[in-house]
Parts: C-alpha cells; structure tokens; sequence
C-alpha cells in the first residue's frame, strides 16, 4: 500500500501490527522510498507517542467517542 500511494517518502516512529512493532521503515525502504520527509510531525503536532499497545488501548478508551476529550 505505501508504493501504490505514488509517494517517495515515508516516515514511522513506532507503529504496531497485532501487538507487535510494524517496522514500516524497512518495509518502505524495501520498496525504494526513503524517510526523509523534510519535517517531523512533533514539529507540527502536539502529541505524545505511544509506547505500547495497551497504552493506544486506554486512551481509546477513555477519549474516543462524542462528546470525550
């Protein structure tokens, strides 16, 4: 899927797939593209990474939905 975007870049910091690190970066480098996007999304984004999958969990949990924060 990341080739049949049509991009050149790709960059992930930590994804996972059922419970385990997704390593997309070597999957995308396997395809040819290269990670450097020319920014980095906490430059933009506010945000705090994730460090498990039980983590992503909770704060699903606890915020998704209407009316959540």
């Amino acid at each position: 899927m990341l080739a049949a975007c049509g991009g050149e870049h790709v960059r992930d910091t930590g994804s996972w797939f059922n419970g385990r690190p997704a390593r997309l970066g070597a999957v995308a480098s396997g395809l040819g593209l290269t990670d450097a996007v020319g920014w980095h999304p906490a430059d933009v984004y506010g945000y705090r990474a994730f460090t498990s999958p039980s983590a992503v969990e909770r704060y699903v949990l606890r915020h998704a939905g209407a009316g959540r924060p």
